[in-house]
């Protein structure tokens, strides 16, 4: 269907390490995600990383579910399926909606529309992703966890670390968000706001602006280990993994770079 969760093995044979890399829509960790965990954590595993690659709920609620169960673990409850070290995570605030009040006018233009009788689909689930980022924030920070940990101004992104990130035996290369990608997108919200939030209880307006929701502040990295590679790209746009690798110094002097595994960006999707 849709959405992404992927956990990613590194370390060696005897001592295998784990990261997981979003976690699925709903019903995805009751079905598929926690067993694996549970398996993971029965061998005595933790989860070095965990990454959120942006808000939308078809990719962090899963994560809610596991960081409730570790936060329930921490209070005496059952032991969660396995520890977790470490969490990256822009939240809205942090990217798009920094010196701008994009998240308050946002929702504000989708309740009018919805008074109006001219629910926004699309705005709506941006508004719901906005909140549950922040949950998982929330819940991080009850876990004695902060966000992004070696990452200046506490983002995620291709100039705020030094390159590459090592655990263990494996590299890490953030390729995206960039700075010049995220300031382009708090540009297209504000520009797309002053557009239509005005005229939002027409329906016409509603579903043209519906189709506006921008959505391209994904973490991307580049991630090898053992001479594999594997290119993660969340649901960002494939020019911006591209610039980003160029940036990055990844790139040979064509412009090329070979991956073993490429995770398609927004699932394959046509829109994209």
């Amino acid at each position: 269907e849709e959405g992404d969760c992927l956990c990613l093995e590194f370390g060696s044979r005897f001592r295998p390490r784990y990261m997981l890399i979003d976690g699925g829509p709903a019903g995805i960790y009751e079905t598929h995600l926690r067993p694996q965990l549970a398996r993971i954590g029965r061998r005595g595993g933790r989860l070095d990383l965990v990454v959120l690659s942006h808000v939308d709920n078809d990719h962090v609620l899963g994560l809610l579910d596991l960081f409730a169960e570790v936060r329930q673990a921490q209070e005496g409850g059952p032991p969660a399926p396995a520890p977790v070290d470490a969490l990256w995570h822009n939240t809205f605030r942090q990217t798009v909606g920094r010196d701008a009040d994009v998240e308050t006018r946002l929702r504000s233009m989708v309740a009018q529309g919805q008074s109006a009788g001219v629910p926004m689909a699309a705005g709506g689930a941006a508004v719901q992703g906005i909140g549950e980022g922040e949950r998982l924030r929330l819940m991080a920070a009850a876990l004695g966890m902060t966000p992004n940990p070696g990452f200046t101004g506490g983002i995620v992104g291709l100039e705020h670390a030094e390159s590459p990130i090592v655990l263990h035996n494996l590299s890490l290369w953030v390729v995206g968000p960039t700075e010049p990608t995220l300031e382009a997108l708090r540009r297209e919200w504000l520009e797309w706001l002053d557009a239509h939030e005005e005229d939002i209880a027409q329906p016409q307006v509603a579903a043209r602006a519906d189709r506006s929701v921008p959505n391209r502040s994904s973490i991307m990295f580049l991630a090898e280990a053992d001479g594999r590679r594997i290119l993660l790209t969340g649901d960002g746009l494939g020019k911006h993994a591209l610039a980003g690798l160029e940036q990055a110094g990844l790139c040979d002097g064509e412009g090329r770079v070979h991956v073993d595994v490429l995770k398609l960006p927004h699932h394959g999707s046509i829109r994209n």
